[in-house]
């Protein structure tokens, strides 16, 4: 067996290590030179071998400033119950594995809701589900019980949209609540959120976006109230780019267009006019906005006239005008003399 020593052998390259056999000791009773071991480096190497070892073991704790203990004790206690409170959200909420889990409720803050209630159990369809496609269902109905139940306007208003995925953003819309109370800018983020994601190929098929659009666009009074019209801009924008062809919305929304066509810059009519043009090549024949273009050719020059305009903008003019073959002479004769 080897003795202490012995076992560190390998770790003293440059230093003679004391042999078991004790025969070799010379005159006066000490070890001949090549046999001497040097004690204090075997201490130092002893030393740190136990160093490295409570280092592996130990787990690293920063160092806190130290408080007052009735501040510390305040403090804990506040780690304590929002520790707490997120895990008993977490074990309401989460079934299955991380990844389903992050993809529903991901980037969205939990809110308690008492899935026990009857009220609330009876809005599962599956009940027990079985299979990740279940599973995933089961965990969305969760997050619409959330938001129907438990979320305030300051709630929706907080939640940032551009961080959630298309099932969430469609959840959102399913939801009464948010339909109901949240402030419709947010209902337009949302769906300019939907449309940019490009995850849905045919939103008209899609209830809850179709509630949304037609909710909005049908009544004047729920523009008008809308804290900007650059709002009402982005909204026809997205409407368009998502190729939703309702005659009755784009009717309502041309409507209410030329009524204020006054109060809108040059940017937001240009915007509004481009989309116009791209909704038209749908349907040329019921989607006719030819009256719109006409009305809006004096409103164009006086805002280009006295703004500073931009190079986007009568880009997005020309282009709309020239595609559907719209804009008289002097439009464009004025439009030439602002370009140059």
């Amino acid at each position: 067996m080897l003795n202490f020593l012995e076992k560190f052998k390998i770790g003293l390259p440059n230093h003679k290590v004391l042999l078991e056999d004790t025969n070799e000791v010379g005159a006066g009773g000490k070890l001949p030179k090549e046999k001497q071991v040097d004690t204090a480096y075997i201490a130092r190497r002893q030393q740190r071998i136990r160093e490295m070892l409570l280092k592996d073991k130990a787990t690293e704790v920063a160092v806190q400033p130290k408080l007052p203990a009735d501040v510390q004790r305040l403090d804990e206690l506040a780690r304590s119950d929002k520790n707490s409170l997120e895990f008993n959200l977490r074990k309401q909420f989460q079934i299955g594995d991380d990844e389903l889990n992050k993809y529903v409720f991901g980037n969205i803050p939990l809110k308690y809701v008492d899935f026990t209630s009857p009220s609330n159990y009876q809005r599962f369809r599956n009940k027990k589900p079985e299979g990740k496609q279940q599973i995933t269902k089961h965990q969305f109905e969760k997050l619409k019980i959330m938001f129907d139940v438990a979320y305030t306007p300051d709630d929706f208003d907080a939640l940032k949209t551009y961080s959630l995925n298309s099932e969430q953003l469609l959840t959102l819309l399913k939801s009464e609540n948010f339909g109901s109370n949240a402030s419709k800018e947010k209902v337009i983020d949302v769906l300019k959120a939907l449309q940019k994601s490009r995850e849905i190929r045919i939103f008209k098929e899609r209830a809850e976006v179709m509630s949304s659009v037609r909710a909005l666009a049908l009544d004047h009074r729920l523009l008008a109230t809308l804290e900007k019209l650059s709002y009402v801009s982005s909204f026809v924008h997205c409407v368009a780019r998502m190729k939703i062809d309702d005659e009755q919305v784009w009717s309502s929304l041309a409507s209410f267009i030329v009524s204020r066509h006054e109060e809108f810059n040059g940017r937001e009519l240009s915007n509004i006019v481009f989309a116009l043009s791209k909704i038209q090549k749908l349907k040329p024949v019921i989607l006719n906005f030819d009256d719109v273009f006409r009305t809006l050719e004096i409103s164009f020059i006086k805002k280009f006239d006295n703004e500073l305009v931009d190079g986007q903008s009568l880009a997005n003019t020309v282009l709309a005008y020239s595609k559907t073959a719209n804009g008289s002479k002097t439009f464009f004769r004025a439009l030439e003399g602002i370009i140059l």
